[in-house]
């Protein structure tokens, strides 16, 4: 974001996180679960404080680029508690894991309405539920039949979890399809389409892995670590667009 930066002063973080995302993957394909607290806990802080590094000094301030920044920090403060409690082997904090994950996503929703308010000059959200239509129906059945494979249709508590997730994420499907009708997020919307699709990927890999194979292939775990990954780095990639056109 500022060009008086050298190239090693703007991702020196990023290159920070890469490598621990890649020991992190590394722990996942070897199976080897308990060292993963000196790499899974850095990753949200090294992307927060990246993010940071490139906007804090350097981006003027507005209401509207404001709630942004802190809708993204909340999330990734969500993320970084979700990562931690999910290297805790126990049930209690693995399902306080699974929630603050879900509370995260419902945070990036509020953030895709946020930037859909902010990214022109009118200020203000619309509706174009025809942009929303095929993307929902195309992410409903996939969701739908994955959920039926791996948890069948019924009223259990699990059950009604991964319903009201699935619900969270088809949200999120319609929001990111909803910026093909808001012209001001012309050159953000393949950033933004592309961190969802990672994010449904994440969700749609561990669905399997974790469900389906019982996490028998680390090969899966590997990939939702690498999924995930990218989805964060496509969502700070479509911040940085948005803060750089509300910059001018």
């Amino acid at each position: 974001m500022n060009k008086d930066k050298s190239l090693l002063e703007k991702y020196y973080l990023l290159l920070i996180y890469l490598a621990f995302l890649a020991l992190d993957c590394y722990f996942l394909y070897h199976s080897d679960y308990g060292h993963r607290k000196y790499s899974k806990t850095i990753l949200s802080a090294a992307l927060a404080l990246w993010f940071m590094s490139n906007t804090a000094f350097n981006v003027r301030s507005s209401p509207q680029t404001l709630s942004t920044r802190l809708l993204f920090y909340f999330m990734m403060g969500l993320n970084w508690f979700a990562d931690v409690a999910g290297l805790i082997p126990n049930s209690l904090t693995w399902a306080i894991c699974l929630l603050a994950y879900s509370l995260g996503y419902i945070v990036y929703l509020f953030l895709l309405i946020s930037i859909q308010t902010n990214a022109g000059k009118e200020l203000k959200f619309h509706l174009y539920p025809i942009k929303m239509v095929l993307p929902l129906l195309i992410v409903g059945a996939f969701a739908g039949a994955l959920l039926h494979k791996v948890a069948g249709f019924g009223h259990s508590n699990f059950q009604l979890a991964m319903y009201a997730h699935t619900v969270i994420l088809l949200a999120i499907t319609a929001f990111t399809a909803n910026m093909w009708g808001v012209e001001s997020t012309a050159t953000m919307r393949p950033l933004f389409l592309l961190a969802t699709f990672f994010m449904l990927a994440t969700n749609a890999i561990y669905g399997i892995d974790e469900l389906i194979y019982h996490r028998r292939h680390t090969i899966l775990d590997v990939a939702v670590a690498i999924a995930n990954g990218f989805s964060y780095l496509f969502l700070i990639f479509g911040i940085f667009k948005f803060l750089k056109q509300k910059r001018g």
